[in-house]
């Protein structure tokens, strides 16, 4: 009787602690999206919620989607596993769910992001990889203030990636090499500049100092004798510069995901 008794409170206790603080909205068995921070338009909403549904028909994937004005003093990584435990999103014999929980950004804190996943989901969405979609595809949007358009760009990556489309390796490949693509053409185009304000600055150099082109280059630009291009404008002061979703499954979270702030 006492062993019973313990298991009782033991579960009476665990319940009580399972219980989702106030600022998180009842579950809805009809709902994938709760935008309760105001952050999309009614047929952000509608196109978001047709799309999450559709694809949990069609793969028994359960994507939650849920913006909140604040944590209610949680840890935005604690909030989602709890959202995702106590909802049930998933199904019970897969633990395939996904709960994107977002803080938007206001005038004395932080925007923060959260990417729960099921342990079903864990070998598609990684822990230690989940960042590239929010720094890559959601974060960006957030700053510009397009906040559906961001949410849709990272629930893109995440369908397809949950789907098998791809793998996280080759997302994060793809995005080093456009990077370094970026990288280089932003090197280019800063060269180009530069040799441009060179060849102006020592074209005005030997007009004002009567002297060939590429005698007023070489004076300014050849190593030991840069200093000389000052000893000569010292003495010469002529140059002057140049210019169908049925209701959660019973999934569970396992403690993935990853998230951040902007």
């Amino acid at each position: 009787m006492k062993f019973i008794s313990t298991l009782i409170l033991a579960w009476c206790v665990g319940h009580v602690y399972a219980q989702l603080p106030e600022c998180v909205p009842p579950k809805d068995e009809a709902r994938l999206v709760y935008d309760m921070a105001n952050m999309l338009q009614p047929q952000e909403i509608q196109q978001l919620e047709q799309n999450l549904q559709s694809f949990a028909q069609k793969t028994s994937n359960q994507i939650v989607i849920l913006t909140l004005p604040d944590l209610c003093g949680y840890e935005p990584s604690d909030l989602s596993f709890k959202i995702m435990d106590e909802w049930g999103v998933g199904q019970a014999d897969l633990d395939n769910g996904v709960v994107l929980l977002i803080k938007p950004k206001t005038s004395d804190s932080k925007g923060q992001i959260f990417i729960a996943t099921g342990r079903g989901l864990e070998g598609a969405l990684p822990d230690g990889k989940i960042h590239l979609i929010w720094e890559n595809e959601i974060i960006p949007q957030f700053k510009q203030n397009n906040y559906y358009q961001g949410i849709l760009n990272g629930l893109t990556v995440i369908e397809q990636l949950a789907q098998k489309e791809f793998d996280i390796d080759t997302y994060a490949k793809k995005h080093k090499e456009k990077k370094d693509k970026g990288g280089w053409v932003g090197l280019l185009i800063f060269g180009a500049i530069a040799l441009l304000f060179i060849f102006g600055k020592n074209r005005n150099m030997a007009r004002a100092n009567n002297l060939p082109f590429w005698t007023a280059f070489w004076l300014a630009n050849s190593g030991p004798r840069r200093g000389y291009w000052n000893d000569f404008n010292s003495r010469n002061d002529g140059w002057g510069g140049g210019g169908g979703f049925g209701g959660f499954g019973g999934g569970s979270s396992g403690g993935g995901g990853a998230g951040g702030s902007w």
